[in-house]
């Protein structure tokens, strides 16, 4: 039996993470690798990071915040 996931969380790429946080990507993966950031891995390569938890480092300071631009 599968468990299905209701609540389900929103993830962006490390590049749309990056943006977000007005720093580069490999600032991003750096982070990843010293556990500042969750992740997760989608198939072999893919990187995803949960939006929220983006937009908790920004909350605590740690980085510069881009505004948020309306699509």
């Amino acid at each position: 039996m599968i468990a299905s996931c209701h609540n389900a969380t929103k993830l962006v790429s490390v590049k749309e993470a990056a943006e977000r946080l007005a720093v580069r990507p490999g600032t991003v993966r750096l982070w990843i690798r010293l556990r500042r950031l969750p992740s997760v891995r989608v198939g072999a390569r893919a990187i995803r990071i949960p939006a929220d938890a983006v937009e908790a480092l920004i909350e605590r300071g740690y980085v510069p915040a881009k505004p948020e631009v309306s699509r």
